[in-house]
């Protein structure tokens, strides 16, 4: 199907347009996201890490905006959620990729994000992308599956992104239909990020004064790129050995590599392995299988990456200035 949605009192049913909490007054927002495989059935409460006992709003497919066919239809916070979302979206025609996320702007500020700009990656790991420009056209797979409780987290503001991040989100995520351009794409965020945690590491041992012959022994600990991307993850504390990426990988180098390579590598070490055949060796190895799940992987990798740079606060800032400043 490849559907437009016009959101109206003759699709929306009316029990959706009745205000089912008229006791509950108070300001919410919209905001639109896609997915290529929509489904009126992934409707998820929406609630931030950190404040977990706070339920700021819910994703909402379009489709299930006009459906009684699901098991929230008589749910009076669905309800509620719905009548709020049509002050926004009454006579807009949306495509059926479209989900909405509808939340409290006060819940969301007691969650302490103050715009939901912040949470516009949130959802990367689900397949649904913000919504800028285009719908979502990727054929996602490889991805959490929608469950009723949705655990989300702060980020960055991608709502004021230039640059290389404002591409990413308005049109690499939705629209990038090529798993190699979309791995490579994704890997510059680890080149970013291995940058950074070099500079943080060097700026360690310069507070701490340390003598000029440690850290010229840990500067070659960092000295290149495979040993960089392991100190990322060390920092990250997700550097493990990740049996289905190692399944991958397999299929990938085959007999090229000693079985102990599989059970035993971390995931930063098979990572930059893969990513270094698809640049060098690309047309010796049967890869194009495996590219959709690459493409995947990387991409919710990447979400982890930037949450990470986002803790830390001499890392945020720079991100911050050069990447995502708001303009007037």
């Amino acid at each position: 199907m490849d559907e437009l949605i016009t959101l109206s009192e003759e699709s929306v049913p009316l029990s959706y347009r009745e205000d089912s909490l008229p006791g509950v007054q108070t300001l919410y927002g919209v905001k639109l996201y896609t997915k290529s495989v929509p489904d009126e059935k992934e409707i998820a409460q929406v609630y931030i890490n950190n404040h977990s006992e706070i339920r700021v709003g819910w994703m909402i497919p379009v489709l299930s905006m006009i459906s009684l066919e699901h098991e929230y239809s008589e749910n009076v916070y669905f309800r509620k959620h719905v009548y709020e979302a049509m002050k926004f979206l009454n006579g807009k025609e949306l495509h059926e990729s479209m989900y909405v996320l509808v939340y409290s702007k006060r819940l969301l500020d007691a969650a302490d994000v103050t715009s939901d700009g912040e949470l516009s990656f949130s959802f990367v790991l689900y397949g649904i992308y913000p919504y800028c420009k285009y719908r979502s056209i990727v054929d996602v797979q490889h991805k959490i599956k929608v469950i009723s409780k949705l655990v989300v987290a702060k980020s960055f503001n991608f709502d004021f992104s230039v640059g290389f991040f404002k591409f990413l989100v308005d049109d690499l995520l939705p629209a990038e239909r090529n798993g190699y351009a979309r791995f490579m794409f994704f890997y510059q965020i680890y080149e970013l990020a291995m940058e950074m945690v070099f500079y943080k590491k060097v700026n360690e041992l310069k507070i701490a004064r340390s003598h000029l012959g440690i850290i010229r022994k840990k500067i070659e600990e960092y000295n290149s790129e495979g040993k960089l991307i392991a100190v990322l993850y060390a920092e990250m504390g997700m550097d493990k050995n990740d049996p289905s990426l190692a399944a991958v990988a397999k299929s990938i180098f085959e007999d090229l590599k000693e079985e102990v390579y599989y059970t035993s590598t971390n995931k930063s070490a098979m990572l930059y392995d893969i990513r270094n055949v698809l640049v060098h060796s690309y047309y010796r190895f049967s890869i194009e299988d495996s590219l959709s799940y690459l493409a995947s992987y990387i991409e919710d990798e990447a979400f982890y990456v930037l949450n990470y740079i986002f803790s830390v606060q001499g890392m945020k800032e720079e991100m911050d200035n050069k990447y995502f400043y708001a303009r007037s």
